[in-house]
């Protein structure tokens, strides 16, 4: 299939060449009597590529509707016709990894790879991995990767979520100041970038400089009120200082934000530091 795949854009041109020399040029047909044998090669494509067919739906209805419930059902049944086109793997391994399914969002991230031509769907589907390997645990490794994708591409093709998530990871592995550094170089990509605060944010939490801390996770809700992990680290930060209330409100106001597998924190968190204050 992927042979196929590969050579059938000049299989395709072959074909619409020589129906057209054959009937046009060579028995001097009138140029309709093309639309049939086309439109039969047309659904026989369809038929042959079916996994692109309905994972094609999937990222209409993705993009359209904006029901990735829906989109999802067309992923899990075009996954089972082996598609080819890596915007679907990338689509699908998406909503798995938003959905917590680390494990099988990995899985559909590296097929997608194996099919992918342009450098930049190379790049994304390099980078879900690594967050896969960051969900499963694998900090050192996903660090590692995200690494070798920073010095593989050049600098105009890293954006501020690149230089925020390296700086998260770096984070996690306890080493500040690179973490500031990269987080510091996704502000000056992009001052509005929400995240890149809430990086500091923790970056400067987790080494307890509160007051530092609050100010930046306030940064970022001023950016994005929505933001789910600056709510909740905030709240850490006002229990920190004492400040039960302000504490309780933030964590509470983190339940109405979205938040999903890509979080820094998880519902089952929120609702353990709410008791906790019962």
């Amino acid at each position: 299939m992927i042979l196929l795949n590969k050579h059938w854009k000049k299989i395709t041109l072959f074909y619409g060449v020589i129906v057209f020399l054959i009937l046009v040029v060579y028995k001097g047909q009138p140029i309709a009597s093309i639309v049939k044998p086309y439109l039969a090669f047309f659904v026989l494509s369809l038929i042959i590529f079916l996994g692109n067919t309905i994972g094609t739906l999937g990222l209409l209805i993705q993009q359209i509707f904006k029901n990735e419930d829906l989109a999802l059902g067309f992923y899990k049944v075009a996954y089972l016709f082996k598609p080819t086109n890596p915007a679907i793997f990338g689509s699908y391994g998406l909503i798995l990894l938003r959905n917590y399914d680390y494990t099988k969002a990995k899985e559909i991230f590296q097929k997608g790879l194996t099919f992918s031509t342009y450098f930049m769907t190379e790049k994304m589907l390099r980078v879900n991995i690594t967050l896969c390997d960051w969900k499963l645990g694998n900090i050192q490794k996903s660090l590692k990767e995200y690494e070798t994708i920073m010095k593989d591409f050049n600098s105009s093709f890293i954006n501020e979520g690149d230089y925020t998530t390296i700086g998260y990871l770096y984070m996690l592995s306890r080493q500040y100041e690179d973490s500031e550094s990269y987080t510091n170089q996704a502000i000056e990509k992009n001052p509005e970038y929400a995240s890149a605060y809430d990086n500091l944010g923790q970056i400067y939490l987790n080494q307890g400089q509160l007051e530092k801390a609050k100010q930046f996770f306030k940064k970022a809700l001023e950016v994005n009120p929505h933001l789910a992990d600056s709510h909740y680290f905030l709240g850490v930060v006002y229990e920190q200082l004492g400040d039960l209330a302000k504490a309780r409100a933030s964590w509470l106001e983190t339940l109405n934000c979205p938040i999903n597998g890509l979080c820094t924190v998880s519902k089952e968190e929120i609702n353990q530091a709410i008791d906790g204050l019962s």
